[in-house]
């Protein structure tokens, strides 16, 4: 292994088993993988983790939504690149984000590769 920096990802999605998939693929390819499904401990997370990549759904469990957490973590750590995920029609989560500089909006269901692709661009950025 290189001497690059260990991507690490943060994983906010309140569907046990999808949050899973998603934790054990990216820590299979090498990545420093956190993740639940309540936003509140989500955020709590991200201020000790200090994610490069936070990977959230829209709907979580808990009192604060995927858009809350982003906004919460975006200010915490700025440097955080931004996925957006959501089983809803994206158009309405691009316009409550406008203000949040987000990496990639995906429709569910999301393609791993497709997601892969998008955090390896930002493993790339966080390696220079």
């Amino acid at each position: 292994m290189s001497g690059r920096k260990m991507t690490k990802i943060l994983i906010a999605e309140d569907e046990a088993s999808a949050r899973e998939a998603l934790v054990m693929f990216f820590e299979s390819l090498g990545f420093e993988v956190r993740a639940s499904g309540d936003g509140g401990e989500v955020i709590e997370i991200g201020n000790e983790f200090k994610p490069d990549v936070l990977i959230t759904d829209w709907q979580l469990e808990g009192e604060c939504s995927g858009v809350s957490v982003a906004r919460e973590i975006a200010t915490l750590v700025p440097s955080t690149a931004i996925i957006l995920i959501s089983a809803y029609p994206i158009a309405e989560l691009c316009a409550m984000t406008r203000d949040l500089k987000v990496e990639a909006y995906m429709e569910k269901p999301i393609s791993l590769f497709e997601l892969n692709t998008i955090v390896e661009g930002v493993a790339e950025r966080v390696a220079e």
